[in-house]
C-alpha cells in the first residue's frame, strides 16, 4: 500500500502508513495480516490534531499560506487575518513562523480564539503537554461547547498514557458535537488503545460517512477492523 503523505509535527517522523503498519504485517502465506497490539500508543492523531482530514498537497498548502499572507497585508493589525496566517503556516508545519503570528494576534486581541488554539496545538506537536493543556484549559473555560478543546486534552492525555480520562474526554467532544470529525478520530484512536473495537468501529464509520477521502479515518478503522478480528474488512480499508 502505497500512500504520499508527509510526517507532521509530533509523529516522530513515521509517515502515516508506517505508524499504522507497525501494528499490521503480512502472515508468511500473504493471504491473511496478522495484528499485534505492540505499538498500539504510536497510532497517531495529527490528523485530529491538526485538521488536516482531506490530503493536501504541498502546493495547496503553499497557496494557503500565500493568500493568508495577502489577508494579512490587506489588514494590518487584525488579529483574526494574523490567526489564519498562523493557523496556515501550522499546517505547512512552519511552527516557528506561525507561533510568531499567533502570538502577534494575541498581542493585539487576547481572546482570540483561533490564535489560542494554534498555539495549543503547536505545544502539543513539540510534547510540551503542560503549556498546551493550560491553553486547551483556557478555550474549554471561555467556549464550553466548543469540542476542539476537549479533543486537545483527551490527545494530551492519551500521550501520557491515561487513556480513560483521553476517551472520556474524547466522548465529551463527540457529545458536543456528533458530526464534528476530528471528535469522532479522536474517540476512534483512543477506543482502539483501549481495546474497544467496537465503539472505535463505530465513531471512525460514522466520521467515515463526513469524510470518506480521509486518509487517516481509513487506515484508523483498518487497525480497528483488523484488531478486532475482521481482516477481511482490514485489509479492504487498506487499499
Amino acid at each position: 500500500i502505497e500512500l504520499t503523505r508527509k510526517a507532521m509535527p509530533g509523529e516522530d517522523s513515521l509517515t502515516l502508513p508506517e505508524a499504522r503498519f507497525r501494528l499490521l504485517k503480512r502472515s508468511p502465506s500473504g493471504n491473511s495480516l496478522d495484528v499485534t497490539k505492540a505499538g498500539i500508543e504510536d497510532l497517531p492523531a495529527s490528523d485530529a490534531a491538526l485538521g488536516g482530514l482531506l490530503p493536501r498537497s504541498e502546493h495547496m498548502l503553499a497557496d494557503m499560506v500565500e493568500r493568508s499572507r495577502k489577508d494579512a497585508a490587506r489588514s494590518p493589525g487584525s488579529a483574526r487575518a494574523l490567526a489564519h496566517l498562523g493557523m496556515a503556516l501550522m499546517n505547512e508545519g512552519r511552527l516557528e513562523e506561525a507561533a510568531g503570528n499567533l502570538l502577534e494576534a494575541l498581542s493585539i486581541d487576547a481572546n482570540e480564539a483561533m490564535a489560542t488554539r494554534g498555539l495549543a496545538r503547536i505545544h502539543l506537536f513539540r510534547g510540551e503537554l503542560e503549556m498546551a493543556e493550560a491553553l486547551f484549559l483556557e478555550l474549554r473555560a471561555a467556549h464550553p461547547h466548543d469540542p476542539e478543546p476537549f479533543v486537545g486534552l483527551s490527545e494530551i492525555q492519551r500521550k501520557r498514557s491515561h487513556l480513560i480520562e483521553a476517551r472520556e474526554l474524547a466522548v465529551q467532544a463527540v457529545a458536543l458535537s456528533p458530526d464534528y470529525v476530528r471528535a469522532r478520530i479522536q474517540a476512534g484512536l483512543v477506543a482502539i488503545a483501549l481495546g474497544r473495537h467496537r465503539e472505535a468501529i463505530a465513531d471512525l464509520r460514522h466520521g467515515l460517512g463526513l469524510q470518506p477521502r480521509s486518509a487517516a479515518l481509513q487506515h484508523a478503522i483498518g487497525v480497528a477492523y483488523a484488531l478486532s478480528g475482521d481482516k477481511r474488512r482490514a485489509a479492504r480499508a487498506f487499499r
